[in-house]
């Protein structure tokens, strides 16, 4: 390898609060080549407890605490342009609508060679002035980098992006984390649940659109089956109140178990017997993901993101969304047959090693970081030619 000196990435988002765009970025920054790259992160808003925990990791996070009011904040545009040049970036990574917005204004003025903006979900309804924002500052843009083909559909259909310019890669994941031995049993024991009872469980923000309410709605069809059957919702967020009301108004108070914001996920995974994600919608589904790395049996909405991983039933079963009845008749299915529900883990497991790893994810980010460079002539090749 040539003798270069690392190239400094600068990543973009608004917060960083605990979540799952969050929780990824955290991730990429860690695993950079540090001979090749050097990564800053910069927080339009505030720091937020991910933002303090890549701190921790050795990656500089810097505060810019902007976007207090709901006016375009021309301020930050000259915020983010000083510290371009003061980083001299080569590489702008943006995040999300507004680091989107404000960071490649910016990084076009500051003059920065390179321009990645990212994208992390799809639409679940169109703004058209996202749209065309999106649309006219493309131009100015290297690579659209989409975590899903069903991301980048969404970009080619409602912004109307060249789908040329946008390269999907998909989020990886740390697969020796979610095999490792867990707590399974002290769990059990903390949560009260019976030696006996067979556990369901998800993991996601309690909101609207990952379908929480429809899972418990299929719980309720069970009782009569499964009458120590408990459900584990992993998370929290603004449904909770609601997700609770609707587990006592169907009797099931008891057997709904809300475990608040976690950290340590493998461990609830290892809890459960199987996997519901019954999200109505997403970007790309990490804890679906995660879910079969640890070799759990996975039911899914079938919904085009969740399709894009259970690209078969014999890693993982579809149900359509909003549909109690047949995500019911599914758990039944897999709570009797449990050699089944096994087989169907370790084949989701393997799939997920196959083509979902950190390292896959990677090679992918930092060869199109290399394309860019040499494309520019800001690198030179191994043998030292232009």
């Amino acid at each position: 390898m040539a003798n270069r000196p690392p190239v400094t990435v600068l990543h973009l988002i608004s917060r960083l609060p605990p979540g799952g765009v969050e929780n990824q970025l955290r991730k990429v920054v860690r695993l950079y080549d540090r001979r090749r790259f050097r990564p800053i992160v910069c927080c339009l808003k505030e720091k937020g407890e991910v933002g303090e925990a890549i701190e921790r990791d050795g990656t500089p996070v810097v505060v810019l605490n902007r976007m207090q009011g709901h006016p375009f904040d021309v301020r930050l545009v000259f915020l983010l342009r000083r510290l371009m040049k003061e980083h001299r970036v080569t590489i702008v990574r943006t995040h999300q609508f507004h680091a989107n917005l404000y960071g490649r204004i910016a990084a076009i003025w500051a003059g920065v060679p390179i321009l990645l903006p990212s994208f992390h979900n799809t639409y679940a309804r169109r703004k058209r002035h996202r749209s065309l924002l999106n649309w006219l500052l493309a131009r100015w843009t290297d690579r659209l980098i989409t975590v899903s083909e069903a991301v980048k559909r969404d970009l080619v259909r409602y912004d109307h992006l060249p789908e040329g310019k946008i390269k999907v890669v998909h989020n990886g994941c740390d697969i020796d984390r979610f095999m490792k031995p867990s707590l399974k049993n002290d769990l059990r024991a903390a949560w009260k649940i019976p030696s006996d009872a067979p556990v369901i469980g998800t993991v996601g923000r309690l909101a609207k659109e990952k379908g929480q309410t429809i899972l418990i709605q299929a719980v309720s069809l069970l009782r009569s089956d499964f009458p120590n059957l408990r459900i584990l919702l992993v998370g929290e967020g603004p449904e909770r109140e609601t997700l609770e009301k609707e587990a006592a108004r169907l009797g099931l108070g008891d057997r709904v178990l809300f475990t608040g914001l976690q950290r340590e996920i493998p461990a609830f995974l290892a809890l459960m017997d199987l996997f519901a994600f019954p999200s109505l919608n997403e970007g790309f589904p990490n804890a679906l993901l995660e879910a079969m790395a640890a070799g759990k049996p996975v039911i899914a909405s079938d919904i085009p993101e969740n399709a894009e991983i259970l690209s078969s039933e014999k890693i993982g079963l579809r149900v359509p969304p909003n549909d109690a009845k047949t995500l019911a008749e599914q758990i039944r299915f897999l709570l009797k047959s449990p050699d089944e529900a096994r087989a169907m883990g370790k084949r989701a497991q393997e799939w997920v090693a196959s083509r979902f790893t950190d390292t896959k994810m990677m090679e992918e980010i930092q060869g199109l970081y290399k394309s860019l460079l040499l494309e520019k002539k800001i690198w030179r090749d191994e043998d030292g030619e232009a």
